[in-house]
């Protein structure tokens, strides 16, 4: 029997969950390459996972996520969330300025360095690990899932209520170039932040200008004038948690039908049900992309620097940005240390790759071929996910 500290089973509980991810993607891949998964079909697959599968999926994990097992874990969890979001979309506003990325993609590239896939990716992979030594078996399987809950629902919080989804469309409105023309590289001026600064400067200077023309007409020189969040916390509705799932555990009543479950549980049933279709689906048309992408016979014209560095910004730097903040609040006991399930997910869903919701809502904008970029960014994450993966799962069982 392997030893559960040994190399190779780490190599084993981190591997294993991603088969059927790359599985999926795969038969994207065939299907749209024989021709069974056209564009149309793609598109109006988006159109149902983003309409009817993805509200379903939020839904079924968000209403069962709050027990009295994790309740004191939401506030650090949804905390460390936050943090992972603004650090990426820190590193893409960054890589968008200094690397060169297609004008159709300013935007794009923000959300795929901010937004990750804290789906039922991550949720695989916890319900995997947890269920061996050194975890306590069912129940931290259980608290594992409800912790991926809490990042799902603060991932929900900022693409959709927040706007990130939205903003997709800014990079396919009419006055922004597509295609060959979107290739066109820009000098660092004329960029958003870059340009910002450009027109600040030369405000500044030109101030400076009228300051020194106006000192030498009135003989003298004149200075320039230098001219903790309270987080309201939200009660827990037992009664009306307690219509879909049993909430007798966290303090609700026990109201049961005839066989037992509560009266609106077939409600529940069906968001789980139709919520599995999200991510398979999403998967498919993934992989269906990943067969349609049109790479140019000059891999010059790729934004192969910004494609590296997004990759590198999610499933390398914020990992380190996780591991760090995960020790520094279990040292100052915002984290239980002997809660090993809080501790692996909160340093596990710092390094998942771009979401593929991402792909879903942006394919809903982009005309035909607009998704080449985003797929290619997508191809080099989701390659680089199975050593990146891997590597996160050993040092995060190392540490506990």
């Amino acid at each position: 029997m392997i030893a559960t500290n040994s190399a190779g089973f780490l190599i084993y509980e981190g591997v294993m969950p991603l088969l059927k991810t790359y599985i999926a993607i795969f038969i994207g891949y065939i299907v749209a390459r024989t021709g069974l998964f056209p564009p149309a079909a793609s598109r109006s697959s988006s159109q149902l996972t983003m309409n009817v599968a993805l509200p379903c999926l939020i839904f079924s994990n968000i209403v069962p996520a709050f027990t009295p097992s994790n309740i004191s874990a939401i506030g650090p969890l949804m905390l460390l969330a936050v943090i992972y979001i603004l650090v990426g979309f820190a590193s893409g506003l960054i890589i968008r300025e200094i690397c060169f990325v297609p004008r159709n993609f300013w935007q794009g590239i923000i959300i795929a360095a901010g937004m990750s896939n804290w789906g039922n990716l991550p949720t695989s992979v916890v319900q995997s690990v947890t269920a061996h030594a050194p975890f306590n078996g069912t129940t931290d399987v259980e608290l594992g899932v409800s912790f991926v809950s809490i990042f799902i629902m603060v991932y929900h919080i900022f693409f959709w209520v927040f706007g990130a989804a939205a903003s997709l469309q800014w990079d396919f409105l009419p006055d922004v170039p597509q295609g060959e023309e979107a290739m066109r590289r820009v000098k660092w001026n004329e960029k958003p932040i870059g340009g910002f600064l450009y027109r600040w400067l030369y405000q500044q200077t030109q101030e400076e200008e009228r300051r020194l023309k106006s000192a030498a007409f009135f003989g003298k020189m004149k200075g320039f004038i230098g001219n903790k969040e309270n987080l309201g916390s939200k009660s827990l509705i037992q009664p009306l948690k307690a219509l879909f799932t049993d909430a007798t555990a966290s303090g609700g009543p026990d109201w049961t039908g005839p066989d037992g479950s509560p009266p609106l549980n077939f409600i529940m049933d069906t968001a789980t049900f139709v919520g599995g279709l999200c991510i398979p689906l999403s998967l498919i048309i993934l992989g269906a992309s990943f067969a349609r992408m049109s790479i140019p016979k000059r891999l010059s014209t790729l934004p192969i620097p910004a494609m590296i560095m997004v990759t590198l910004s999610k499933e390398v730097l914020v990992p380190v940005v996780g591991i760090f903040l995960t020790q520094t609040f279990v040292n100052k006991g915002l984290i239980p240390k002997d809660n090993l399930a809080q501790r692996f997910v909160a340093i596990f869903l710092s390094g998942t790759p771009t979401a593929v919701k991402k792909l879903v809502v942006a394919n809903l904008y982009a005309p035909e071929g607009g998704m080449d970029t985003l797929t290619a960014f997508l191809v080099v994450e989701y390659t680089f996910m199975f050593i990146s993966s891997t590597a996160l799962t050993a040092v995060a069982l190392l540490l506990l």
